[in-house]
């Protein structure tokens, strides 16, 4: 009696056995369920990849400009480069101009009341409203970052290297930003000042020379 009920557990247990491997065989080796498994990932990375790589070709395309404007970032101190049309009076015939000049942090007490201490500067750089731009950004010695973020605008300085990005300002204003790259000791003293206005306002102003 006793060896029939040892022989009908032993017997019980290993149908168990196989009845879990069976299970185990079903779930682990069907090469349908494995090839949805693996394909489904890949089809979602793709889905994200595809547009992300044509978003980021599109924000690489630049729109004709009409105007150029080069920074480039110098310990500690920013050096502008603008070249823009202008109508000549005389003669009626589209002309260019080009204004080089350097953008100083002002010290605080050359501020007057109003000003910003470590953001003003003693030549602003200026942006004609409703036009569209080129933005070269340029570094003359190290690393240094452009960076005015209330336009949405972060390029980096690369010495050797010329980093486009365009640029179209929609409302008039006063925009600050800062030199985003750790650059040497005086880093945090190389402020940017952009003012936004009329496009006449701007040739007038770049032809005197200041705002």
């Amino acid at each position: 009696m006793f060896f029939l009920t040892s022989l009908s557990q032993n017997f019980g247990n290993l149908f168990q056995v196989l009845s879990l491997k069976t299970k185990i065989h079903k779930f682990t080796h069907q090469t349908t369920l494995e090839t949805i498994w693996t394909l489904a990932p890949v089809l979602i990375i793709l889905s994200i990849a595809i547009p992300s790589f044509i978003l980021l070709y599109a924000v690489d395309v630049m729109v004709d400009s009409s105007i150029t404007i080069k920074a480039i970032g110098k310990q500690w101190y920013w050096n502008y480069e603008l070249e823009f049309p202008f109508l000549n009076p005389t003669d009626l015939r589209l002309n260019f101009k080009r204004r080089i000049f350097d953008s100083y942090m002002l010290n605080a007490s050359d501020l007057i009341e109003g000003q910003l201490r470590n953001l003003e500067v003693d030549q602003a750089l200026l942006i004609p409203l409703k036009t569209h731009v080129d933005l070269i950004v340029t570094a003359d010695d190290v690393l240094h970052s452009f960076a005015l973020p209330s336009a949405g605008v972060k390029v980096d300085g690369v010495p050797g290297r010329l980093n486009h990005m365009g640029l179209f300002i929609e409302r008039p204003g006063i925009l600050y930003g800062q030199c985003s790259e750790l650059c040497g000791t005086n880093h945090a003293f190389m402020p940017i000042k952009a003012i936004s206005l009329s496009y006449d306002s701007y040739v007038y102003a770049n032809e005197k020379g200041s705002i």
